[in-house]
């Protein structure tokens, strides 16, 4: 549901004029063949994703700088395959597949500049864990959060269906999953949004609401589509 593979690399990330940065990158690889990657960039050996490494890592030191300068609140990734999914993981809730892929690439770059919050798709649900690193659970609390937290945002609908739970393990890292409703939604920002930045977000469609509160709140919930009502919510709070 993430339509931004003919995207170039430069477009996908925020400027980082508001106090809100949001990066977007190409998450969808088949093995080797990398293929959002393919011809555009040199492979490493970390799971084939070339210098898009480099490219998230300068983006978060920026945003990281303007965070620790009091200029900017929150920290945003997007890509179109989860770190964190029920759905891809093994009986001791360590990721495989894809998802071990892009957490052996990525995951230390979250931990290391603060990113608050991942969204993902691919999988037709939606699922939300705790603040998680390294597959462990750093608090069942989204105050004052160690680590991100990690959101599958699905179910806006297609014709392949709902993704099925019915086999897969229940990691202590997992604290909601859906796999039965549909719902649509959007990035909601406060009435004087001179703060928050959506870049190329805007066409997008989640199947929840992320409620921007201020620089010290931000509220995710997952409404169902049929009658709106909540069928899960969290909000992070900092300082």
């Amino acid at each position: 549901m993430w339509a931004l593979r003919r995207a170039p690399l430069a477009a996908l990330c925020s400027p980082h004029r508001s106090s809100v940065c949001f990066v977007l990158r190409p998450s969808s690889t088949c093995g080797r063949a990398a293929h959002d990657l393919r011809g555009r960039t040199p492979r490493t050996a970390i799971a084939d994703f070339g210098n898009q490494l480099a490219w998230v890592e300068a983006d978060l030191a920026a945003a990281a700088q303007r965070r620790a300068a009091g200029e900017l609140s929150w920290m945003f990734v997007a890509g179109h395959r989860p770190v964190y999914s029920r759905l891809d993981t093994d009986a001791n809730g360590k990721p495989t597949g894809t998802s071990g892929d892009i957490q052996a690439s990525f995951e230390a770059l979250f931990l290391k500049y603060g990113v608050d919050l991942y969204v993902a798709g691919h999988m037709h649900s939606v699922e939300v864990s705790w603040p998680v690193a390294n597959n462990t659970v750093t608090a069942q609390s989204y105050v004052d959060p160690t680590a991100p937290v990690y959101v599958i945002s699905g179910a806006a609908g297609c014709d392949e269906g709902h993704s099925d739970y019915s086999n897969a393990p229940t990691p202590s890292w997992n604290r909601f999953s859906d796999g039965t409703n549909y719902g649509l939604s959007a990035w909601r920002l406060p009435k004087r949004h001179s703060h928050v930045s959506l870049h190329s977000l805007l066409p997008l469609a989640f199947a929840g609401v992320l409620d921007i509160h201020n620089g010290s709140a931000f509220t995710w919930t997952f409404r169902r589509a049929t009658d709106g009502a909540t069928l899960d919510s969290f909000t992070l709070v900092r300082g």
